[in-house]
């Protein structure tokens, strides 16, 4: 069609192409399967079945897209908007309908708002700069999602089997219920508000310079925090089985509810005020020089806690002469 304001509806779509031109296009179509969908700038409306093997191509402008699901290496492109995306999951695993496969959806600059059910098999979601909204139940197998700078906000309720997040700079809210299996969540400077219930299985947290706000319930199986330089704030309730966490120059504010097994927190330069709930079973604290604070309840297991030059009272309710080893704190 050419431009203009274009309402193009039917069944299914095979081995075709679509082109709406540029205008306030509406398509509505069943399943799609080896086909090309184009549209140019304007304010794009889309619904579909599910799109195998399937390429999509609109211009800049509020594209809105709503689909069953994409897979068999179906693309989505988009210029700049505010685009919507909602769909039931991006890639599939292998079954009787045929083998594994993945799809890739790309955003250009704007403020995207994104729900998905389900990423599988190395799928990928791409978002430019812009205030970015993103929904996503299970991020799983290797699949990715990436987002520019500006003030973003993702839920991601499990992160898997080697799958990341890489968000850019901004003031970004970011709530993940599990990140384990090797996964990883990567976020740029800014003061960003992060919580995790659950790291695990060598997964790993890394945020760049700010006032970052992280709260955390489970630090376990040698998963690892790491935050830059600024006044940090970090609230975790259990550290065990070697996890660790270091956060960079500048007054930062540990709070820990027990750590044991082998795990460990770093602190850098600067004004430091540690409050641990308990210490035992071979932990470790150490920080870089500066007036530190450690309020230390319970104590057990010969843990460790080394502190550079500086002011560094060390406060402790139960503190067994053997807990410390000599010169430690």
């Amino acid at each position: 069609t050419g431009e203009g304001n274009d309402k193009v509806s039917g069944k299914t779509l095979d081995n075709s192409s679509i082109n709406l031109g540029g205008g306030n296009n509406s398509l509505e179509l069943g399943q799609v399967s080896n086909s090309a969908i184009a549209a140019g700038d304007g304010h794009n409306t889309i619904k579909t079945g599910a799109l195998a093997n399937t390429s999509m191509t609109l211009g800049n402008g509020h594209n809105s897209i709503t689909a069953a699901r994409l897979y068999n290496d179906t693309t989505i492109v988009t210029g700049d908007g505010n685009n919507a995306l909602q769909c039931n999951s991006l890639g599939n695993t292998e079954s009787v309908f045929g083998p594994a496969s993945s799809a890739t959806v790309v955003f250009g600059n704007g403020d995207n708002n994104v729900k998905i059910y389900e990423m599988l098999h190395q799928s990928a979601l791409g978002m430019g700069n812009g205030n970015n909204n993103v929904d996503i139940y299970e991020l799983e197998q290797k699949s990715s999602l990436i987002m520019g700078d500006g003030n973003n906000t993702v839920k991601i309720y499990e992160t898997e089997d080697s799958s990341s997040v890489m968000i850019g700079n901004g003031n970004n809210r970011i709530n993940i219920y599990e990140l384990e299996q090797q996964s990883s969540l990567s976020v740029g400077g800014g003061n960003n508000t992060i919580k995790i219930y659950e790291t695990e299985n060598s997964s790993s947290v890394t945020v760049g310079n700010g006032n970052n706000s992280m709260e955390l319930y489970a630090m376990l199986h040698a998963s690892a925090v790491n935050a830059g330089n600024g006044n940090n704030s970090m609230r975790v309730y259990e550290m065990q089985q070697d996890a660790s966490l270091a956060l960079g120059n500048g007054h930062n504010a540990l709070t820990v509810g027990r750590m044991g097994d082998g795990a460990s927190a770093a602190l850098g330069d600067g004004t430091n005020d540690v409050l641990i709930g308990a210490l035992t079973q071979a932990a470790s604290i150490s920080s870089g020089q500066g007036n530190n604070l450690l309020l230390l309840f319970i104590s057990t297991g010969y843990p460790s806690v080394r502190f550079g030059v500086g002011k560094n009272p060390v406060v402790s309710e139960t503190r067994p002469a053997a807990a410390f080893p000599a010169g430690s704190a």
